[in-house]
């Protein structure tokens, strides 16, 4: 018995395709973890900026407001009637 302990009625092939297989999934697992931190950073990022959005569209929308008000008061003449 040569290449360490073997069950009985197992080939030693199965247990190096095993073996081998393992490493593949290792190796595989092993590339894909700096593509999933980098995933997970991109959505952090995200997150943040997401959490700032409704902030900013409330000051959007105050200073749209603002300036919605100072325009229309500057324009708006009340009219005698009958007058063009």
């Amino acid at each position: 018995m040569s290449g360490g302990h073997v069950e009985q009625g197992v080939p030693e092939d199965v247990h190096m395709e095993d073996k081998e297989d393992g490493f593949a999934q290792e190796a595989e697992q092993a590339a894909i973890n700096p593509m999933l931190d980098q995933v997970n950073t991109c959505l952090d990022h995200l997150e943040e900026r997401n959490d700032h959005l409704p902030g900013h569209l409330q000051e959007c929308l105050n200073l749209t407001g603002r300036h919605f008000l100072s325009s229309s008061s500057h324009s708006w003449r009340p009219q005698a009637i009958g007058r063009p």
